[in-house]
């Protein structure tokens, strides 16, 4: 392997480790003062079920087994993805006595500063040192990496193992230095990536190694034996989802979200697939975070492959970009699911990038300072465009969190809560501190004798109008206000 860690030639290590640090140290810089910020904006089921589990962690042990998410009632199992992101945000956590937001923000922003360091490696032996600055450039800078880059997500620890992975095959396989120890390193990287989160690992390498071996077309035995490692790699990742499958299943309340009952949510249709709407508006909002505009990153695309004497790896890294949404296609209605193909993405613009600059005459001694100064005016134009330094001065303002205060104030700490009104979203009893079960509008009901005993507070949210009582509720049921929005029900009978 020392042969693929080896420096590009032509290249001084100190000065290209110093220019990195200082980039990574400036994105850094801006972010640490935002690492407080209360998880109330964008996708807070996402945000704070992770939260939750890192809380978790922190309070009561590193078990993956019996971590708790405590909102869809006992026994408060509801294993997601394998919480490799989350016990590394505990650890953090417990070392330097953070609260679990801050530390789960702290381990996301660690996490995408690796993938920074990672592609700066990759990208800088497959292609060269300039494309390499490049990349990293719109990768740290770029809306949508500063948008994402420090969110409570999973997704830029499992794109940085994925990445990991992949890039030491396709090096080793560019230098025809493909080993057991190399496969070795692979299976561990891809196997802790697939487990972080498993639709990530399915780009970068169910669809990566063989679009690898196209590329390179190795010899037969070593293409069979990637494909068995990779196989062996997704073994662990097999059982803990059949594991958690059987967990979820225990309990009506969490059974939807099995892996069976999730295909459409997760692949979606073939008819979405062939409505060209349902395509433009996830391609316009991730060109827009990205170039500002979708024909400006169109250009640069057309320019990496038409341009560049790598060409082929350029087809790759596109093919693994277009997979995701391929396959994936529902998730990717969702803004921050592109974490995934980010940095093949933010290389092919490189790409185009600098072949475009290189092929003006008389700038060879200029075409570093030409290349990021394409980059800035890139990332500013995407910054205008998709008002993302708004979006970026606005992180700090902190919306009211009366929910969750008004809760704590007329509740025990031991007291469960039955939240109504606020579908798909477990912020309010994160906020609030409490356990308790997230009604979903469409959801299984708790049992009667439950109601008043097991659960005895109800937080009722201002967008469900209370007219609908009777569709949570048996008539029968008692209450009392407590405060604006939290009623105290009473055993039926009683």
């Amino acid at each position: 392997m020392t042969g693929l860690m080896a420096r590009p030639t032509g290249v001084r290590v100190p000065g290209s480790i110093l220019w990195l640090v200082g980039m990574i140290g400036a994105n850094l810089f801006l972010r640490l003062p935002r690492l407080d910020d209360p998880l109330t904006q964008g996708w807070q089921f996402r945000y704070t079920q992770t939260a939750f589990t890192v809380r978790s962690f922190m309070r009561d042990g590193f078990n993956p087994f019996t971590v708790q998410l405590p909102i869809f009632g006992p026994p408060w199992r509801v294993p997601m993805e394998f919480p490799l992101f989350q016990m590394m945000a505990a650890g953090l956590g417990e070392v330097f006595r953070l609260d679990a937001t801050v530390a789960a923000r702290l381990a996301a922003t660690i996490s995408f500063a690796a993938g920074a360091v990672v592609l700066f490696w990759f990208v800088g032996r497959l292609f060269d040192h300039l494309v390499a600055q490049v990349a990293v450039a719109i990768y740290l800078w770029s809306p949508f990496g500063l948008d994402w880059g420090s969110q409570v997500l999973i997704d830029f620890t499992a794109t940085a193992l994925c990445l990991a992975a992949l890039a030491l095959v396709w090096l080793a396989l560019d230098r025809r230095m493909l080993n057991g120890r190399v496969l070795t390193v692979y299976v561990v990287l891809a196997m802790l990536g697939s487990l972080t989160k498993v639709t990530t690992a399915v780009s970068w390498l169910a669809v990566g190694i063989p679009l690898l071996m196209w590329r390179y077309r190795p010899m037969r035995a070593s293409g069979l034996l990637m494909v068995a490692m990779s196989a062996a790699a997704a073994v662990p990742v097999a059982i803990w989802t059949w594991w958690s499958d059987r967990v979820k299943g225990e309990s009506e309340f969490t059974a939807f979200l099995a892996s069976r009952e999730m295909r459409d949510f997760n692949f979606g249709t073939l008819e979405q697939r062939l409505d060209m709407e349902q395509w433009r508006d996830p391609f316009e909002r991730f060109a827009q975070s990205l170039v500002g505009y979708s024909l400006l990153g169109i250009v640069l695309l057309a320019a990496a492959i038409l341009l560049s004497p790598r060409r082929r790896d350029v087809v790759v890294l596109l093919a693994i970009g277009v997979s995701a949404p391929l396959i994936f296609f529902n998730l990717y209605g969702h803004d921050y699911y592109p974490i995934a193909i980010y940095p093949a993405a933010a290389t092919a613009l490189a790409v185009g990038i600098v072949e475009i600059i290189r092929r003006v005459r008389d700038v060879s001694r200029r075409e570093r300072g030409l290349a990021l100064g394409a980059v800035a005016l890139v990332c500013c134009v995407a910054a205008i465009s998709s008002n993302g330094a708004e979006r970026l001065g606005g992180l700090r303002a902190t919306p009211e969190l009366w929910q969750a205060s008004e809760i704590r104030s007329v509740t025990r700490d031991d007291d469960l809560v039955i939240v109504v009104g606020d579908d798909w979203s477990s912020a309010t009893l994160f906020h609030a501190d409490r356990r308790g079960m997230m009604y979903r509008e469409k959801g299984p009901r708790l049992d009667a004798d439950e109601l008043g005993t097991t659960y005895r507070y109800v937080y009722w949210h201002n967008t469900e109008p209370f007219d609908n009582w009777g569709n949570y509720f048996p008539p029968e049921l008692r209450y009392e206000w407590v405060s604006e929005h939290v009623l105290r029900i009473f055993p039926i009978g009683a």
